[in-house]
This record gives structure tokens, C-alpha cells and sequence, in this order.
């Protein structure tokens, strides 16, 4: 679900901006069906989400920790930047991800969080992270991180 989030987060950037300022001015009825929708993806409009991203930034599993981080970079905050550097170190999130893989799968959970957080430094465009995703360009052993490590330095270098 995470990947599928991310890779359309991006090009719709603009059309969920506009959904975002809607719900604001308009709101939804209170038992409409977008409200667990936008709970669920972390997507609350404006700051509703704000305080329960920060806090989930300190749980003690990594997944909630990524997710908070990422959740934060979609809303253009930059608290989780910390949390992203760790989704970016490939020898970190490969003592930290649980590798229940079948050996016929061509499932690699490692490069899926690192691939989620290189998409969240893209969107951020936060220069702290941009040696990290330099570095996963140049020498990462998985071509698919490497080509969403290239793919974030043209996102981020568009910021300036």
C-alpha cells in the first residue's frame, strides 16, 4: 500500500492540495467514508495529524517511526528528516527489516524502505538528505534503488 501511496503522491501533489484546502473550507459529513481513508494514509487536512506524526516519530518500531517520517514529508514537514537519513543508510534498515521472503520471491523488503525513503526526501527536498541519496545513486547493489535514488536528486534538485 505504502508503494502504491508513494508513487502517486507526486504527480497528484497539486489535485491532493486541492482536496486538502476543500475538506478545510467544505469539511465532510462526520461519518463520510474519506475520514478513515485519510486517518489510515495519514493524510488528515491541515494539522489534525500533527501531534500523533511527532509523537510516532519516537515509537520504539522502526515501521511506525518510517511511517510517521514519511507521512510528515508528504505534508512538507520536515521534523522526520532525522528518521529519513535512517530509511537512506541501507547497513541500518538491513539489521533493523525482518526478511520473511520466500527464496522465489522477487519481493526485497530492504530496497522497498529504501525506495519509500527516497521518495519522501524528494518530496521534502531537504538538503541535509541529499548526500545520503547521492551516495544510494553511485554504489547501492539494487538497480531499482539506484534509479529511485536518481529519480529523487532530479525531484530535489528542481527546489533550488
Amino acid at each position: 500500500m505504502m508503494d502504491l501511496l508513494d508513487r502517486v503522491t507526486g504527480p497528484a501533489a497539486d489535485l491532493l492540495a486541492r482536496v486538502d484546502d476543500g475538506l478545510l473550507a467544505e469539511g465532510a459529513p462526520a461519518g463520510h467514508p474519506i475520514w478513515p481513508l485519510l486517518r489510515r494514509a495519514g493524510a488528515l487536512p491541515g494539522d489534525a495529524q500533527l501531534l500523533t506524526l511527532r509523537t510516532a516519530l519516537e515509537d520504539s518500531a522502526a515501521d511506525v517511526r518510517w511511517n510517521a517520517a514519511v507521512a510528515l514529508a508528504r505534508k512538507g514537514n520536515g521534523e522526520g528528516a532525522a528518521v529519513l537519513q535512517q530509511m537512506l543508510d541501507r547497513r541500518y534498515v538491513e539489521q533493523t527489516v525482518k526478511r520473511d521472503v520466500r527464496q522465489d520471491s522477487d519481493e526485497d523488503p530492504v530496497a522497498d524502505v529504501l525506495i519509500s525513503g527516497l521518495r519522501a526526501a524528494a518530496t521534502l527536498k531537504a538538503d541535509s538528505l541529499k548526500p545520503a541519496v547521492t551516495a544510494l545513486s553511485r554504489a547501492d547493489r539494487s538497480m531499482r534503488v539506484r534509479q529511485a535514488a536518481l529519480e529523487a536528486l532530479k525531484m530535489m534538485e528542481q527546489h533550488g
